[in-house]
């Protein structure tokens, strides 16, 4: 049975990057559905394994998503400094 799946064209330059680098350096050139399979297995026989790399990833992308909403500052208009900001805001 064959499945499509669909990932980012920066990971998938990433997987092509690392055909190339097994191919350097064992001579052989390796399939996206052989290497695939092997990643697959290895995750499979090693769950403890692939469960903490998850939970690394969850946690980086919790982490980020906070970051994102507190980095980036909210334009409310006003184009003067906070020294002003008093009298912009309760009409001193």
């Amino acid at each position: 049975m064959t499945q499509s799946i669909k990932i980012s064209d920066e990971l998938k330059n990433k997987i092509q990057q690392l055909q190339a680098q097994i191919f350097l350096q064992n001579g052989h050139k390796i399939s996206l559905k052989d290497l695939l399979e092997k990643f697959l297995k290895l995750a499979l026989a090693n769950p403890t394994l692939l469960s903490q790399v998850m939970q690394q990833t969850q946690e980086k992308s919790v982490e980020d998503q906070w970051r994102k909403k507190f980095d980036i500052p909210k334009d409310w208009g006003i184009t003067d400094s906070s020294s002003n900001i008093d009298r912009h805001i309760a009409g001193y």
